[in-house]
């Protein structure tokens, strides 16, 4: 994202600046609160399907952190899934490996539930 960054301000700056006020207006405001927050602590016991999909290179919340939380979490099904040279946004970057797992692994538990 940042590499295409320059590109996006060039064609749609109006997009580009939307995206940087976006992304500061959710760091200012969210951002406390999920530093602050200690989920293997508070949020092991989930009661629903668990899916974790993460980009095996995730520098923002790393991938390390993303399997020990999966790791305590107590859930009738769970399933993790690491997207190999995938980092923080493996929903834009490999998008069709994303796509992937989200139809070969979370469908058919929703499809089972009756969706």
């Amino acid at each position: 994202m940042r590499r295409q960054l320059p590109e996006l301000k060039a064609r749609e700056p109006e997009q580009a600046k939307n995206l940087e006020d976006g992304m500061m207006f959710t760091a200012d405001r969210v951002l406390p609160d999920q530093v602050a927050t200690d989920l293997p602590n508070t949020a092991c016991d989930i009661h629903i399907a668990f899916f974790v999909i993460d980009g095996q290179e995730d520098h923002v919340t790393p991938s390390s952190a993303a399997v020990d939380y999966f790791s305590c979490v107590k859930a009738p099904k769970k399933e993790l899934v690491l997207i190999p040279n995938a980092g923080h946004f493996a929903w834009m970057t490999a998008s069709e490996k994303f796509l992937e797992a989200l139809v070969s692994r979370v469908r058919p538990v929703v499809i089972a539930r009756g969706a």
